[in-house]
């Protein structure tokens, strides 16, 4: 494993723990329920370390307690030190 790789690695790691999504790290996509894959999707957008995240169409598919939660999740992310 490279040096790159690992500074991956350990960059997905926090973002997932940022997240509140470490627990997940090593369950598959197919075992996320739909509120999960959002967060994950969020974490994957950014690794890429963006200046500014707008989250389009993101709770599509969600199960109607989801999107409220989902909604809390967004604010208390956006209002963190670091986001």
């Amino acid at each position: 494993m490279g040096a790159d790789h690992k500074a991956d690695l350990d960059k997905a790691a926090g973002i997932l723990r940022r997240i509140g999504c470490g627990r997940l790290a090593d369950r598959p996509w197919g075992a996320l329920s739909q509120g999960e894959r959002q967060r994950i999707l969020i974490g994957r957008a950014l690794m890429a370390e963006p200046r500014l995240l707008i989250p389009g169409r993101t709770v599509r598919g969600t199960r109607p307690g989801e999107y409220e939660h989902f909604l809390q999740f967004l604010g208390k992310f956006a209002a963190a030190p670091g986001a």
